[in-house]
């Protein structure tokens, strides 16, 4: 039985109450409360109630997707000659791991751990050993996510990993979020933004191609604010084909990055003034809206969460990368430290 774990750190100032809350299930991230323009805190995350409804609701409510986060093409990847085969679960490929990963075990966890790059020990530290063969990759591998909370407020997440073997490692956070509220119902009148100048072009079964796509003059080129409802009733074929966005996104790395981290995407609610800003290390970016039916299962307070009614903006590594040679390498060998970060940062307008 895993528990819902309450984090109250360097906010506690800020907000008086709880901030966020985590359950060891994916160490995954149930609630997650900010202020809008008028005080009043509002829970911009989709979930449940329960571990039991997570085990049996929407798979990545609130979950951390690994070992390789996005699709790998024909469920295979090659390792210094050596084949690694899946079990396919996505029209012959593999998607977010397949039908089990790292969002589907029971994490260790601390309260207060440091962190590898800063002294500060506000936030929350999850632990994972996975042993050689588990979901099917090369281990075994050591793995930990740090949630940590920081002034703004901004939750910031860390991501390490350290194999044992060579492998292909791609995690990614990929709670769904609605800034009106988890359950507000829709998302049409939000304001995205996406700093990027190019997106991956797909196959029929979403499988990158390996070529990457211009935005501009297309319903694609979010790079100034766009209202969402708007651009999904776009015809355009990538966004029918999907049923809205499901599309990845190249950051654009142009600029040199603050403290390692480069600005991804904003995503603001008039409804209530909520911002949120995402930073990243990662050099790709999946936007997502909730384009298929959920779940009937009630969420948090029994809301009713619909097609459209939240979105995912996950920073990742290009998906397929182990299948294409010029793409940024998702290669981690012995010795090495996989080790990604990132920022979604939160403010009122």
């Amino acid at each position: 039985m895993c528990r819902f774990l309450n984090v109250v750190g360097c906010l506690a100032n800020f907000l008086n109450n709880k901030f966020a809350r985590f359950t060891e299930y994916g160490a995954r991230l149930v609630s997650l409360s900010v202020p809008d323009r008028t005080g009043n805190l509002v829970d911009v995350v989709t979930g449940y109630d329960s571990d039991e409804d997570y085990r049996k609701g929407a798979r990545f409510f609130g979950a951390n997707v690994g070992p390789f986060a996005n699709r790998i093409a024909n469920a295979r990847f090659a390792i210094d000659g050596t084949e690694y085969h899946f079990t396919p679960n996505g029209n012959g490929h593999l998607l977010h791991s397949g039908e089990q990963g790292l969002d589907s075990v029971l994490w260790n966890w601390a309260r207060g751990e440091r962190s590898r790059t800063t002294a500060a020990t506000d936030g929350i530290a999850f632990t994972y050993h996975s042993p050689d063969g588990e979901f099917g990759f090369p281990g075994p591998v050591d793995y930990s996510i740090h949630y940590r909370l920081l002034p703004g407020p901004t939750l910031r997440i860390e991501y390490t990993a350290v194999p044992q073997k060579a492998t292909h490692l791609n995690i990614a956070h990929h709670s769904y979020f609605n800034l009106a509220g988890h359950d507000a119902g829709s998302i049409d009148d939000h304001l995205v933004q996406i700093n990027a100048a190019h997106y991956l072009e797909v196959d029929a079964d979403s499988i990158p191609t390996g070529k990457l796509l211009p935005v501009e003059k297309t319903p694609l080129d979010l790079r100034n604010p766009a209202r969402i409802g708007d651009r999904l009733k776009a015809d355009f074929l990538p966004l029918r084909t999907c049923g809205g966005f499901d599309q990845c996104f190249v950051v654009d790395t142009s600029r040199p990055p603050t403290a390692g981290l480069y600005f991804a995407a904003r995503v603001v609610a008039p409804q209530t003034g909520i911002a949120m800003e995402i930073h990243s290390s990662y050099p790709a970016l999946q936007f997502y809206t909730a384009n298929h039916d959920l779940p009937p299962m009630p969420g948090k307070g029994g809301a009713v969460y619909r097609r459209h009614g939240s979105f995912c903006l996950e920073p990742q590594f290009f998906p397929n990368s182990p299948n294409i040679a010029h793409f940024p390498s998702t290669l981690v060998r012995p010795g090495e430290t996989y080790r990604q970060i990132a920022e979604f940062r939160f403010s009122v307008f």
